[in-house]
């Protein structure tokens, strides 16, 4: 079966989720990767449906897992491989019902991780920071000091690489 929340939205940048028993797509969405919310009891990585676009070739699991957690039972309704069955994803509301969230289990899915862009990027050397601090700590140590302002003066004064 494969599930939609595709609300004729475009679509520039798309990630692929597989399987990591099998190497096959299960999900594709367009969520960015960077500071992506992760759930701490399973640490799986948690797609809000109602701001990202998720397509899912997955088969729905009708039975229901029941785990115990400290805050009491949980229901989790799973989504599994369609192509080898391996557990990938699960929800908290019944199949069929208007899903706002979906937990992606980092531990039997392959995420692309390599496809992640963070907002702090060197605008000298395209260093790409994880957060604002280590940026910071990189431009003090390599003295890349941008000025917004002088933006078109240093582009004009730089050494044309071509000539010899």
């Amino acid at each position: 079966m494969i599930f939609s929340n595709t609300r004729e939205r475009p679509t520039e940048t798309l990630n692929s989720f597989k399987c990591k028993s099998c190497d096959t797509i299960c999900l594709i969405t367009d969520v960015k990767l960077y500071g992506v919310p992760k759930r701490k009891t399973d640490n799986a990585v948690i797609l809000n449906l109602e701001k990202e676009v998720c397509r899912m070739r997955t088969k729905e699991i009708e039975e229901v897992v029941k785990i115990k957690r400290a805050k009491g039972k949980e229901r989790q309704y799973q989504h599994a491989c369609a192509n080898c069955g391996e557990i990938v994803a699960y929800q908290c509301v019944p199949h069929g019902t208007d899903c706002k969230v979906l937990y992606v289990k980092q531990d039997t899915m392959r995420i692309p991780w390599n496809k992640m862009i963070t907002p702090f990027i060197c605008k000298i050397c395209g260093f790409m920071a994880k957060d604002k601090e280590m940026l910071v700590a990189h431009q003090k140590q390599r003295q890349h000091f941008w000025e917004e302002d002088k933006e078109e003066t240093v582009s004009e004064n730089r050494p044309n690489m071509t000539s010899w």
